[in-house]
């Protein structure tokens, strides 16, 4: 049973992984009306891999190591990237935005 500290740490290890994959969270929710994200949201909220996804946002070695434990980790490979500046890492990818 979730309680709502549970709730709110599931909430906060989402933004965490949208924002290391640099996932452009506006397009991602306006795709197929919304719902691909309100599946993602759910899976999240559902997830029993809690510990290990925040072991590894606290130190992701290996770009794609959420494979490895994420259900909603397809998904997430599909959903559309930030354009990131000159100079900015794209972590999911390990290059530099822009040919710089």
């Amino acid at each position: 049973m979730l309680d709502i500290a549970s709730v709110e740490r599931r909430a906060k290890l989402m933004g965490a992984m949208l924002r290391q994959l640099n996932i452009d969270v506006t397009r991602a929710c306006t795709e197929a009306l919304g719902t691909t994200m309100q599946r993602v949201a759910r899976t999240c909220l559902l997830c029993r891999n809690v510990d290990t996804c925040a072991q590894w946002l606290a130190a992701p070695i290996d770009p794609t190591g959420y494979h490895l434990f994420c259900p909603n980790a397809e998904t997430l490979d599909r959903l559309p990237r930030e354009q990131l500046g000159c100079g900015q890492r794209v972590r999911s990818e390990q290059v530099y935005g822009n040919g710089c």
